[in-house]
């Protein structure tokens, strides 16, 4: 028997095994009658062809295929008596659990898993198990280790239409799910010694990060670097999911596979074949170990080391076999892992690599030579072809598995992919540099501004192509169908191999280049450029001679960014969560990680969590808060982040100013004495008049009318031509008598869409109306409002008529 014989034998033993646990997991007990009947069809094969082969796998396969089944039904106990998930769906619980991994933030909660360890029941607790998934407020940010104690109602995971979730969650060990409980702390649980030092450096990595680049670049980093995209905003998801990209910025075997296969070949252009490989096999243990070593890490780096190995060797009929072994070996330590769409995919884009890679680099560079009439290629064509074709590969390999999964076939898939993924490796070391910047304090933004520029490349090149037309129609596939389009695929590829087999022109193209060639020439020029593009922001200062008052979009809260003519930012509030990022993101420039200012005008939850994110991330300078004091555990965590980021801290009253050195004034002009004692903390909040030159504009917190009064009765100047309205447009406030006394032009509601208060009352927009333009942040957007001290623009257009600017 030869080697490719033997080696053939394995690979059908490996999908034998696969089959029967694939077999068992659909047809239960069905899948004796399927094994009964393989053995059959073998026997009958093995007596016609009387090959010696045939016997032997007329006892293998079936064999295996039982394996696969009995490994199944073995994984698969009864439910243990003590699993909390026996009560889900029915009253409320308490429950004592460690959480499992550092929270994963949106833009206003928090999602974390708990292992749970006891129960109260019959007045005492008793020991219980399962895992839990828990959405929860934002703050505090809940870590792995702690234990915490948690009261709700435990829920079913729901069946959503494009994915089974239940099912999802199950191979994470999660069978309940519970909203917004009551939790109290119980301590914290020292983590593994092995684990302690990685969850150490992700956090040190992701803060880093977060320090150094603004959002949503520094979201689409982490994920990029340590594999989580919960924290992406929706709607760079879409787009993501849009164009086929979302796979790199998750732990996969495809994105993986392409990293190191990408890695790999381009150090064998520098290297040779032999240190290339210990280089890339170096980066995916070290990339599995900054992710956290979880199960779908491990999986994707067994993968990825194969798929290079094997491509090392430079012997296609190699790759297949022991990918396939492996993915056996990893189905029979975690039989569910089958039914993984996350394994699935990468597998399929494994394979895909490993088997189409080697032929369709053959055919470009083949296709290179003959369009330039060159029997010799520079150097730098061999990465770049390897590159297109690893791409191309993978991108035709997890098509079907896309469209049966999330029902979306993207006909800009491929091109996105080939506008991206070139770029990858280069995008994932620069996420890594990333994190140094924070620890630069002079040239960070030049460690930084790899990674800004092509983050922001990405974010470009999928924001235009998802906005195409029918760019991801919603086609769904069946299992059948999509068995039937790899079918087509694998015959597709056989004609593919075939045709780049008779000349192999590209074995004969000789990658020669003189010193200078285009690669060299790039390892010099690229990081001179993105040091001169990053130098010529740093001196050309922070202003650009106007004063912008952004209204930010963060849902249902406030958060107002104003940003003087020579570039100092002040922050008024910062809303719900982490909305907030994303709006400084935009409104600030991206290398600008300062702020002069951060103002709490009172501490409530729609205006101070944000906050918190805000001083950790940025450097801020000075905090200005209103004198309320508001839920003793919101306090605690607003007096500790205040204390962590080194600001300077001051009580606002009336009479106030903000001294900025550049011709603007910030007034305090309430709460006086009276206000500031008001039990109602709406009351109390710090109300601030913006002034320069003949233009004016008012940010009233949430005041309702007993606040509006005392601002009359005291004699403060409140006239201005732009108004944020108080309270989120409440009936409670922006009473007639204010409102006459301001007369503005331009009104500003912060409101979240269909938000449950009925923010802001019709009767209240109305009254607005008879005298200004109102605009609201749930149907405009962040709203911008420039003025050069003079005129006004509101998101670019002027105001027509201000008659007390």
């Amino acid at each position: 028997m030869t080697a490719a014989v033997r080696a053939l034998t394995l690979a059908w033993v490996a999908v034998a095994f696969l089959c029967g646990v694939a077999a068992a997991d659909a047809w239960g007990p069905g899948a004796l009658a399927a094994a009964g009947a393989i053995s059959i069809a073998l026997v009958a094969a093995a007596i016609i062809t009387r090959e010696r082969i045939a016997w032997l796998l007329a006892v293998l396969l079936p064999t295996t295929f039982l394996l696969g089944a009995w490994r199944f039904e073995a994984s698969h106990g009864p439910l243990p008596d003590d699993a909390v998930s026996r009560s889900n769906d029915a009253a409320a619980v308490r429950l004592i659990g460690v959480v499992r991994d550092d929270a994963v933030f949106g833009a206003s909660s928090q999602r974390f898993a708990i292992d749970v360890e006891q129960r109260y029941e019959r007045d005492r607790w008793v020991p219980a198990s399962g895992g839990v998934l828990i959405v929860a407020p934002p703050l505090p940010a809940r870590r792995a280790g702690d234990v915490i104690e948690v009261e709700g109602a435990l829920e079913s995971p729901p069946a959503l239409d494009s994915f089974d979730y239940p099912a999802y969650l199950a191979r994470r060990g999660i069978a309940s799910t519970i909203a917004f409980p009551r939790i109290s702390a119980r301590g914290t649980r020292p983590l593994p010694a092995w684990r302690a030092p990685l969850v150490r450096l992700r956090r040190a990595i992701a803060h880093g990060i977060e320090r150094a680049l603004p959002e949503p670049e520094a979201s689409l980093a982490e994920g990029v670097l340590l594999g989580e995209r919960s924290a992406l905003p929706a709607d760079v998801r879409a787009d993501l999911n849009a164009t086929n990209l979302s796979h790199l910025v998750v732990v996969s075997g495809s994105n993986v596979a392409l990293v190191a296969s990408m890695l790999a070949s381009g150090c064998a252009w520098a290297f040779g074949r032999r240190r290339a490989l210990m280089i890339a096999l170096l980066g995916i243990v070290t990339y599995a170990l900054i992710v956290g070593g979880s199960a779908p890490v491990v999986r994707a780096s067994i993968m990825a080391s194969l798929l290079v190995g094997a491509r090392m060797s430079g012997r296609r009929s190699t790759a297949i076999v022991p990918i396939t072994l492996a993915a056996a070996a990893i189905v029979f330590v975690s039989p569910d892992a089958l039914r993984d769409p996350s394994f699935q995919l990468s597998f399929a884009a494994t394979a895909g690599i490993a088997w189409l890679g080697a032929p369709l680099r053959v055919l470009i560079l083949n296709a290179c030579a003959r369009l330039f009439r060159r029997e010799t290629l520079p150097s730098v064509a061999w990465p770049l072809a390897e590159n297109l074709a690893v791409t191309i590969s993978a991108t035709l390999a997890v098509n079907p598995l896309i469209a049966m999964y999330f029902g979306r076939t993207s006909l800009i898939g491929l091109p996105a992919n080939l506008l991206v993924v070139p770029l990858f490796p280069f995008m994932l070391a620069a996420s890594g540099l990333a994190p140094a910047a924070a620890t630069v304090p002079w040239g960070g933004t030049l460690l930084a501004a790899p990674a800004h520029y092509l983050l922001s490349y990405w974010l470009a090149v999928a924001r235009s192509l998802a906005d195409a037309p029918a760019a991801a129609p919603g086609v769904r596939l069946d299992a059948p169908a999509a068995a039937a389009a790899y079918v087509a695929l694998v015959s597709v590829t056989i004609v593919v191999t075939r045709a780049a087999a008779p000349a192999r022109m590209a074995d004969r193209l000789h990658a020669v280049g003189s010193p200078l060639s285009l690669a060299r020439v790039g390892l010099v020029v690229v990081p001179l450029v993105v040091a001169a593009g990053s130098a010529a922001f740093l001196l050309s200062g922070r202003g650009n001679g106007e004063l912008v008052v952004t209204v930010l979009d963060v849902g249902q809260g406030d958060a107002i960014l104003i940003r003087t003519p020579r570039g100092h930012d002040v922050l008024v509030d910062g809303g719900p969560g982490r909305a907030v990022l994303r709006g400084l993101g935009e409104a600030m420039p991206w290398h600008d990680r300062t702020i002069d200012y951060v103002v709490l005008t009172h501490p409530q939850a729609d205006h101070l969590n944000g906050l918190v994110d805000v001083l950790d991330r940025f450097e801020v300078r000075h905090v200005l808060s209103g004198p309320g004091r508001g839920d003793v555990f919101e306090m605690d965590v607003w007096d500790d982040a205040v204390t962590r980021s080194g600001a300077s801290r001051a009580v606002a009253h009336a009479s106030q100013t903000l001294p900025l050195d550049d011709g603007i004034e910030i007034d305090v002009l309430a709460p006086d004495a009276v206000m500031a004692g008001d039990e109602n903390l709406n009351n109390t909040g710090v109300v601030l008049r913006v002034s320069w030159r003949d233009v004016h504009i008012l940010l009233t917190a949430d005041i309702e009318a007993e606040a509006e009064a005392e601002l009359l009765r005291s004699g403060a100047d409140i006239r201005a031509g732009v108004l944020k309205v108080a309270h989120h447009g409440s009936r409670t406030s922006s009473t007639p008598a204010f409102l006459a006394a301001v007369r503005p032009a331009v009104a500003v509601i912060s409101a979240g869409e269909g938000n449950r208060y009925g923010h802001p009352a019709p009767d209240v927009v109305e009254r607005l109306a008879t005298y200004a333009d109102v605009y609201t942040t749930a149907s405009h957007g962040s709203v911008r409002i420039a003025t050069d001290g003079q005129r006004i623009w509101v998101n670019g257009g002027e105001v027509s008529q201000c008659t007390a600017c």
